[in-house]
């Protein structure tokens, strides 16, 4: 079974992900936890700053849950969301040369973000967005809170629109991972 965590920058998937792993394999269930590719990559390179980067961000997710060996897998990041994270970068002014490159890319990954969202038994979205804080990965100067809450409304608008059933957690709810695995139990 394959669970994803998602929300924007700052909503705690990455805790809520991990306790749900950790909850899960308590429960006896054999669960394996994928970390989020994009801290990986901007730790290693830096925050993106062009649309392309996301279709690297996308790989790394991929080859990272193809990876996953055991039963369960949790992660807290999904391939969907490079979509909409580059459609955010792309160039407010795109010349007529440039343009038919850009489009390419965002056909590409609007395609793995289909493939993506159809792949999770079970999506898990984080419904409430803290204020960014330096973490080492995500700075408070790069997104705002205001920017942040726009990709949560990004995150949820695709859901929607792909038909894409979803189970909104609360990250400041104790009882959210409890309440999470009840939806998993029915699921199994």
């Amino acid at each position: 079974m394959k669970i994803c965590v998602i929300g924007a920058p700052s909503t705690g998937k990455s805790v809520f992900a991990k306790n749900l792993a950790a909850h899960m394999s308590k429960e006896g269930l054999s669960c394996e936890l994928v970390q989020e590719y994009a801290s990986e990559y901007i730790q290693a390179v830096g925050a993106p700053n062009d649309a392309w980067e996301q279709l690297v961000i996308s790989i790394g997710q991929y080859l990272a849950e193809q990876e996953a060996k055991r039963d369960h897998m949790v992660t807290d990041a999904a391939m969907f969301v490079t979509y909409l994270y580059a459609q955010r970068l792309l160039p407010d002014q795109v010349d007529e040369k440039q343009w038919p490159k850009y489009r390419n890319l965002i056909d590409m990954l609007r395609v793995l973000a289909r493939n993506s969202v159809s792949s999770y038994d079970i999506i898990f979205v984080m419904g409430h967005v803290f204020p960014p804080k330096d973490d080492g990965v995500r700075l408070s100067y790069h997104l705002t809170l205001e920017q942040c809450e726009a990709v949560q409304r990004d995150i949820q608008d695709y859901l929607r629109s792909e038909r894409a059933k979803f189970h909104e957690v609360d990250g400041r709810d104790a009882s959210a991972v409890k309440s999470a695995f009840a939806v998993i139990q029915k699921h199994l």
